[in-house]
């Protein structure tokens, strides 16, 4: 039975509260909040409440599941949870589900794959996300920026919004790297005639998914998209 007591913070570590809180009511903690950010005040109820009572109180997107609490200012740390069945298929492939499950976004290191299987009964995203990366072979971390971008980077990685390889991140007139996944048109042939009507950007094939990066100015992503729109058109 969850106890009731009044607990005061007084210029404490928000973060710590918020793993002290999560452990005491039997869950993990995924966040990104500020390391140095403090709090005060007086709270009553059992952990889970006070937890419920502090994270209200705050600017951060927030959800508190069974077994995880989710808190940072990303739209990843607020999105409800979801139900999502995988079965033997690559890493790369689950995470754009999951993507397309919840409208978030999510940005794959070039390197980022694996097999996946599970069944993930009514989960936070973010969660999956995390139980998802602890099970591969291979050592992968996430990060979040921007409103709702979650980037998926093997450990020393830079996310794409501090190399300026992301549209969302890089300001007007910049050279970006944008991903372009195909859903009908073979990638290689599409890739054939783009370097041929655009032979000063540079391209490169997506190691996993039928697609490929771009580097560009967002101009020339944008003409690039309406190629890759009618191409896309002639294979449906």
């Amino acid at each position: 039975m969850e106890t009731f007591d009044t607990r005061r913070f007084q210029d404490s570590n928000l973060k710590e509260c918020l793993e002290q809180l999560s452990e005491r009511s039997g869950k993990r903690l995924l966040s990104d909040i500020d390391e140095e950010q403090r709090i005060s005040g007086v709270y009553k109820g059992g952990p889970e409440q006070i937890l419920q009572q502090i994270l209200e109180e705050s600017s951060y997107n927030f959800q508190i599941a069974p077994r995880t609490v989710t808190v940072g200012a990303s739209d990843w740390y607020g999105l409800p949870p979801c139900t999502i069945s995988l079965e033997e298929q690559s890493l790369a492939l689950a995470l754009k589900a999951i993507a397309d499950k919840t409208g978030a976004s999510i940005y794959l290191g070039p390197t980022v794959d694996g097999p996946v299987s599970g069944e993930f009964q009514n989960k936070l995203p973010l969660e999956v996300v995390d139980e998802l990366l602890r099970a591969q072979p291979e050592e992968f971390v996430w990060t979040t920026g921007g409103e709702n971008v979650l980037a998926i980077l093997a450990p020393g990685q830079a996310p794409p919004w501090e190399t300026t390889t992301d549209c969302s991140f890089v300001p007007p007139g910049g050279i970006l790297q944008m991903e372009f996944i195909l859903e009908h048109a073979p990638a290689d042939r599409v890739l054939s005639h783009l370097r041929a009507k655009y032979p000063e950007l540079t391209f490169q094939p997506h190691p996993v998914l039928n697609g490929f990066y771009v580097k560009g100015k967002k101009e020339e992503h944008l003409k690039i998209k309406e190629d890759v729109s009618k191409a896309e058109s002639l294979y449906r």
